[in-house]
């Protein structure tokens, strides 16, 4: 999980480590990736922030695909869709939540995601 907010990351976590998530953090772009590149073979789902310093979301899922080309994601931010232009991307692999959202719809996205078939 990507997410340069101390209060998302520390709620995030809480709530997905209580429904039996393991997890691997990172406070910015960069540091997601480092540790995508580390850990590609146990990590089935990325979910990141759009606008993060040093990499932005969109760019992560970019230079994570040319390593795992069929790796999901779900993008969360406090700005809209349209205005972060996800909408050409592949939606069987990408979800997209905006902020502040509920845990009913972060599961929701969660389970369609990792339930979908590529």
């Amino acid at each position: 999980m990507a997410e340069d907010e101390e209060f998302v990351r520390h709620l995030l976590k809480a709530t997905l480590s209580r429904a039996g998530y393991r997890l691997i953090f990172a406070e910015d772009g960069e540091e997601a990736f480092r540790k995508f590149k580390k850990h590609q073979d146990k990590i089935s789902l990325v979910i990141s922030d759009i606008v993060m310093p040093k990499m932005n979301g969109r760019v992560l899922y970019e230079e994570i695909c040319k390593i795992n080309p069929r790796i999901k994601m779900i993008f969360i931010s406090g700005y809209s869709a349209d205005m972060i232009k996800c909408n050409e991307m592949p939606t069987d692999q990408l979800r997209f939540i905006t902020k502040p959202f509920s845990k009913k719809a972060l599961f929701e996205e969660i389970n369609s995601i990792l339930g979908s078939n590529c």
